[in-house]
């Protein structure tokens, strides 16, 4: 009877939500070595972090208030950890607002964070004598599970009064991070919460893995440098090392300076 009512019908009819598209879809656009001066992933990693990740991740609003979908977020924050680059240019090459930006980082870290303790945890007692047959490759050092030491990352200056206590020895305000690797470079054990004037031995002393390896739960050795005392489960240069010894601890170390460059970067 009235034809025109259900032109209006339909034209009311709720439109499909809409969501903001990364135009450039960099797993298409780049080739696997562009994509990885990127964002230091490979693809196929890059899409297992989205899938491990999209499930903690809240809708952020983009451009004119459209959501930016998981895969999105997790490459604007990917982007940024990897190249160092200001917010300002990222939200330029992403088309996204500086602001977004900033609310994605948060929250992809903070969803990363809670996936800590699936991923950096030391060898089971099955898995670790395959991780020393793998030491033992490097340089001939039989019954190494880890090597452990701590990297400085340097922060700004805290607020309040305790802000010299991240002063490190050499001037800088920083956080003193414990870290154990494997030959692979990954790593097994991650310590953030001292600061910089924090020496290492100490930190090692009051955590948890020194506890546990105490109480026998992990076997193998760690390898430490001078910094550490040396312990039943803790080697540590000889003050008059053979030349082999030396050879072969130098050989294992250098795992340890590739994982804090890559850390600090």
């Amino acid at each position: 009877m009235f034809p025109h009512l259900r032109d209006l019908d339909r034209i009311h009819q709720r439109a499909p939500r809409r969501i903001l598209k990364d135009r450039m879809d960099p797993f298409h656009f780049h080739t696997q070595e562009e994509f990885v001066s990127r964002y230091r992933l490979t693809k196929q990693a890059t899409r297992t972090v989205i899938e491990q990740m999209s499930p903690q991740l809240p809708e952020v609003q983009g451009n004119r208030g459209l959501p930016i979908p998981h895969h999105l977020q997790v490459l604007i924050a990917l982007r940024y950890m990897a190249t160092g680059s200001f917010q300002l240019t990222i939200s330029d090459c992403l088309e996204v607002s500086q602001a977004a930006v900033s609310r994605c980082i948060s929250r992809v870290s903070k969803a990363i964070a809670m996936h800590g303790r699936q991923f950096i945890k030391m060898p089971a007692h099955n898995e670790s004598l395959q991780v020393m047959e793998e030491f033992k490759d490097i340089d001939g050092m039989p019954g190494i599970v880890g090597c452990i030491d701590c990297t400085h990352v340097v922060i700004s200056k805290p607020p309040g009064d305790r802000s010299e206590v991240f002063r490190n020895r050499k001037g800088k305000f920083s956080i003193n991070v414990q870290g154990v690797c494997g030959p692979q470079l990954q790593f097994f054990n991650i310590v953030t919460r001292w600061p910089g004037s924090a020496h290492d031995s100490n930190i090692f002393a009051r955590s948890r893995l020194c506890a546990e390896m105490e109480g026998g739960a992990h076997r193998g050795i760690l390898l430490g440098d001078a910094g550490y005392a040396c312990r039943p489960f803790v080697f540590t240069p000889l003050r008059a090392p053979q030349m082999s010894f030396w050879c072969m601890e130098e050989e294992i170390q250098l795992c340890w300076k590739i994982h804090a460059h890559l850390l600090r970067k």
